[in-house]
């Protein structure tokens, strides 16, 4: 329960950093099962970034894809370490200018 509530709290403390300055914030949140298992897809309509490009990199330590937000750069990696910690996965699509979408699934 407790890990959960950092996994949110880092998405929306992202989605308010990266939001899109043009537009107002908007965030969904829904929950199903994928290949049986239980999945959180969390979407925003911020800033986002190239995915393809930075797919990995994203959920490494200290790495901050826009420079104008002071952050640490830890809040992917905190997801990830807790999602991996019970073996679930992580995936992340974006494109510049059209949002982010977090696909949590867990074990």
């Amino acid at each position: 329960k407790t890990q959960l509530k950092i996994i949110f709290k880092h998405l929306l403390s992202n989605s308010l950093s990266y939001r899109d300055p043009e537009k107002p914030l908007q965030i969904r949140i829904k929950t199903k099962k994928v290949s049986g298992h239980p999945t959180i897809i969390f979407k925003d309509n911020g800033l986002g970034f190239d995915s393809i490009k930075y797919k990995q990199e994203v959920f490494r330590p200290y790495v901050r894809l826009h420079s104008h937000v002071d952050s640490s750069g830890l809040g992917l990696y905190i997801i990830k370490s807790i999602i991996d910690f019970h073996r679930g996965g992580v995936r992340v699509e974006s494109e510049p200018k059209k949002g982010a979408t977090f696909a949590l699934r867990l074990d």
